[in-house]
């Protein structure tokens, strides 16, 4: 379940009002590796299994799904135990040169229409959830939502780890800001392509021009901004 009611008051004009509030539900699990402890995650309690992977993965735990022996939830603790064979921590590769499925950019507002304006979507019921979702060809392969934009993005990488998907070969679309710590995750798992709807950092950019990551921030009501083989120019005081 990714969504409850709960009974609140609501200040109006016309008074104060008790009624029921539709609200993302959030849960809290220790991650241990091996029997020991890994890291506490906050989350949208559903598609674990895809969650749990793509953090491995991008916390340098594996490199592949068949490292990952059990996998178990226990809800009553809020504990989720895996057994892994352990992998080696990856860096970032540059992959300039290399060959990435060219975006048809006329037809990003309508993939990004369908993948952030869906009507049962958990932001759209709650207004507390970001969207991520893996393009390839003009079709949605995967989407998840999450109270946690870096959760999303795990749950994207732990899908394509499943499924044995090269990320590399579609587009990565998002709600949430593009961090420079965002974009290092995305390029880790082989993502060339990034779509958000929201702003991009500085880090981000320069991310995206060392490794050559075509970016696109701002997408919405058709228009966007393209952050590619672009230069910063710091800004002073006063100009």
């Amino acid at each position: 379940m990714d969504r409850q009611l709960v009974k609140i008051k609501k200040l109006t004009p016309q008074g104060c009002l008790s009624i029921e509030d539709l609200v993302a539900v959030e849960a809290v699990f220790k991650v241990l590796i091996n029997d020991e402890p890994a890291w506490t995650v906050n989350c949208t309690p559903e598609h674990l299994e895809e969650l749990l992977l793509g953090g491995l993965f991008t916390r340098g735990y594996i490199q592949n799904a068949g490292q990952v022996h059990r996998m178990t939830v226990n809800e009553a603790e809020k504990k989720i135990s895996v057994e892994v064979s352990t992998g080696e921590n990856r860096s970032l590769v540059n992959i300039q040169g290399t060959q990435k499925e060219e975006l048809q950019e006329e037809k990003i507002f309508y993939m990004a229409d369908e993948i952030f304006e869906k009507s049962d979507s958990l932001f759209r019921e709650t207004g507390c959830a970001h969207c991520c979702a893996w393009v390839k060809k003009d079709k949605i392969v995967c989407i998840f939502e999450d109270i946690g934009r870096h959760n999303a993005l795990d749950k994207v990488i732990g899908y394509a780890l499943k499924e044995q998907i090269p990320l590399e070969q579609g587009t990565l679309y998002t709600s949430g800001r593009v961090s420079g710590e965002y974009l290092q995750k995305a390029v880790c798992a082989g993502v060339r392509t990034v779509v958000s709807r929201a702003a991009v950092t500085s880090q981000a950019v320069e991310i995206a021009d060392r490794y050559g990551i075509k970016l696109y921030g701002f997408v919405r009501k058709g228009s966007c901004n393209i952050y590619q083989d672009r230069g910063l120019s710091p800004v002073r005081d006063g100009e």
